[in-house]
């Protein structure tokens, strides 16, 4: 009997199996985890084989079941609390800014971290010219990152040193940082000090017209590539922006720049061009954005030719001495014209210099209309021309005209007055 009953209990206990089975919908198979789950995590996967059962039905786990199972790992690796995915390096993950970490509530539902609020840490800033610094406020909370940079397509790039400095603020604090230059592509940029954070940064003075004042064309560095006939000049700036150019001249080194009519400059990468110009150092480019503008000058001390003027009775000869084959003109100037100007029914007497390198010196002759006027002279066989005045001085003739004058008057009485005490008065005197 104990035999047959070995035998009939596995049977039974069989049958017994089925029947629960069946009554409770079938037979549910086993999760692979729950046959093959060993080492570390073995403590915590009848958890998630609870949650999960039946594992056809519930591909991905819960919110709970992911917290769970993080804690698990988290004692495998010796960092409770986080893990990095296998599928993303370390590498990657710093490269580039995250949005901070969350914390979840117990509905699962994540809220921002207290001590890393989203989108960077707040703050805000005081412009103090005197200093030529900007102030930057932090509110109360933790340590925070400023700095100021130049902002460009890609990225904000660090001033020049000393003007590179970086400054750890503490929460309900400020500090002051200080700039080379005012420009419109200055920003202010903090973080918190955890790595891979938001950048919170502020570009406010775009739209200052100060950011647009000498600060903003004392920063640019200028460089003369002029030759032969081409006016150039590459212009390197601070900021993304490209000015405008057009030619403008002055009679002298700080005397203002008068436009030049139609001749804008064509730009490409920085680099300012126009043909035919006449280089000389009073010819120059002036650089417009908005309404700020900076006259930059060719850096060469003397020109490639010059002119002198000799007053003659009824005439003016002028005297040009020029370095390279050139012609000149001359055209007395109308009074009410600019300078770059003269009337349409002036006529203008021109001398050619066409054979030879050498230095040479021309000879022009023409009339002298009336004493007071000027006359303006130029190189015409180029497009942008320097138009210099000159005004003849003619107040030592009219001074030299007066003397004789008066020379001629002292002579001529001198002389009546000598021929009269010569001839004493003839016939006799009546008496009373």
């Amino acid at each position: 009997m104990g035999s047959l009953a070995a035998l009939l209990l596995p049977a039974l206990l069989l049958l017994t199996g089925l029947g629960a089975s069946v009554g409770k919908g079938g037979p549910r198979p086993l999760c692979p985890d729950q046959a093959a789950t060993t080492g570390p995590l073995q403590g915590c996967s009848h958890l998630l084989v609870q949650k999960a059962r039946p594992c056809r039905r519930h591909k991905m786990p819960t919110v709970t079941q992911r917290r769970l199972l993080s804690s698990c790992r988290g004692a495998r690796s010796g960092h409770p609390g986080s893990f990095a995915s296998p599928a993303i390096s370390p590498k990657r993950l710093r490269s580039k800014r995250t949005q901070p970490q969350h914390q979840e509530t117990s509905d699962g539902v994540p809220r921002p971290s207290p001590q890393m609020p989203n989108g960077g840490p707040e703050f805000t800033f005081d412009l103090r010219p005197e200093a030529r610094a900007v102030r930057v406020t932090i509110p109360p909370g933790p340590e925070v990152h400023v700095r100021l940079c130049h902002q460009w397509a890609l990225e904000c790039e660090e001033p020049n040193s000393p003007f590179d400095g970086q400054e750890m603020v503490s929460g309900g604090h400020s500090a002051d940082l200080h700039y080379e230059f005012l420009l419109p592509c200055l920003c202010i940029e903090a973080s918190y000090l955890q790595e891979d954070t938001i950048r919170h940064k502020k570009c406010p003075f775009q739209s200052w017209p100060e950011a647009y004042g000498p600060d903003f064309w004392q920063s640019a560095h200028f460089a003369d590539h002029s030759q032969h006939m081409q006016m150039a000049m590459a212009v390197t700036l601070r900021c993304p922006l490209t000015p405008g150019a057009t030619l403008c001249q002055r009679q002298g080194r700080h005397a203002p720049c008068e436009d030049l009519p139609n001749a804008a400059a064509q730009e490409s990468q920085g680099l300012y061009v126009l043909e035919k110009v006449d280089l000389h150092p009073h010819l120059c480019f002036k650089f417009t954005f908005g309404n700020s503008s900076h006259v930059e000058c060719p850096h060469r001390a003397t020109p490639t030719w010059n002119v002198s003027l000799d007053a003659q009775p009824q005439q003016l000869l002028l005297h040009f001495s020029t370095l390279a084959q050139a012609t000149f003109s001359a055209a007395w100037s109308q009074p009410g014209l600019g300078l770059g100007q003269n009337g349409s029914g002036t006529p203008v007497y021109s001398v050619s210099q066409t054979e030879g390198s050498s230095p040479v010196t021309l000879d022009l002759i023409i009339p002298f209309p009336r004493p007071g006027a000027c006359v303006l002279v130029w190189r015409s066989d180029v497009q942008f021309a320097w138009k210099r005045r000159l005004c003849p001085d003619v107040s030592h003739r009219r001074l030299g005209l007066l003397v004789l004058a008066l020379l001629a008057l002292g002579i001529l009485s001198g002389l009546g007055l000598a021929f009269s005490r010569r001839c004493p008065l003839t016939g006799k005197p009546a008496w009373g």
